[in-house]
């Protein structure tokens, strides 16, 4: 089922893994392999909606196994939370994400990065970009991805993801629901592969309107991955 993984980026205390897995040689059977706790909530989902959550467990266990020897029934027993987000174990920070083949952990330790999230979106289809573009952000965030070397439909994608990214840093945080268009995207250094978001409204005591985020991404051939890993101070 997975096909290959590749620990993508390793520091002392921000690692994010990589799985390639294969749809079609899913069975629930790898939940009991793997040691990874299949939730009641999975019973009547279909293949492409358990082996999404499983792979993206899958990262995150070997993520903690591996790098910061937390105990495979730990590491395996990840539930989900609110706004379906993963219950980590204490001290730990992170975020999950998954394309129709694909699967990504981010994983902080021990407050170094307290905003933490990840996103992987397919490039949108061009009609689906534009009929979509004006409820996630305003045309000069658009303009601003698109004075890159990206097209439109990859400007909007990108815009799409880095707000998914964002909102998935700051849930867990402030528990306040917030749209796309309660940030902005003013700068995109695209040699730095970084975005930078304003957040146009106060989320918390911590968390402010003006205040700056900043999100990395990675352009691939057929998705985009966007993540950030930053405190809030």
């Amino acid at each position: 089922f997975i096909v290959f993984s590749n620990d993508c980026l390793c520091t002392k205390n921000l690692v994010i893994i990589q799985a390639h897995f294969s749809l079609p040689h899913y069975s629930d059977q790898l939940f009991i392999e793997e040691n990874i706790t299949k939730p009641q909530a999975l019973t009547n989902s279909n293949n492409k909606r358990k082996s999404d959550f499983f792979s993206g467990r899958w990262c995150a266990k070997k993520s903690l196994t591996k790098y910061w020897n937390v105990p495979e029934k730990e590491a395996g027993n990840i539930s989900i939370g609110e706004f379906r987000a993963p219950n980590w174990p204490d001290h730990f920070y992170g975020s999950i994400t998954h394309t129709k083949n694909k699967a990504y952990s981010i994983i902080s330790f021990n407050q170094q990065y307290q905003l933490v999230g990840i996103d992987a979106e397919h490039w949108i289809k061009e009609s689906l970009a534009k009929s979509l573009v004006s409820t996630i952000g305003i045309k000069q965030e658009v303009d601003i991805i698109a004075a890159s070397p990206l097209n439109f439909v990859q400007a909007v994608t990108c815009l799409f993801s880095a707000k998914e990214t964002l909102f998935k840093a700051l849930y867990p945080l402030v528990k306040i629901y917030f749209d796309f268009l309660d940030a902005e995207i003013i700068k995109f250094s695209w040699q730095k592969n970084k975005l930078h978001l304003k957040l146009k409204k106060d989320l918390s005591t911590n968390i402010k309107a003006g205040q700056i985020f900043i999100i990395s991404c990675e352009i691939k051939d057929d998705h985009i991955l966007t993540y950030i890993a930053q405190n809030y101070e």
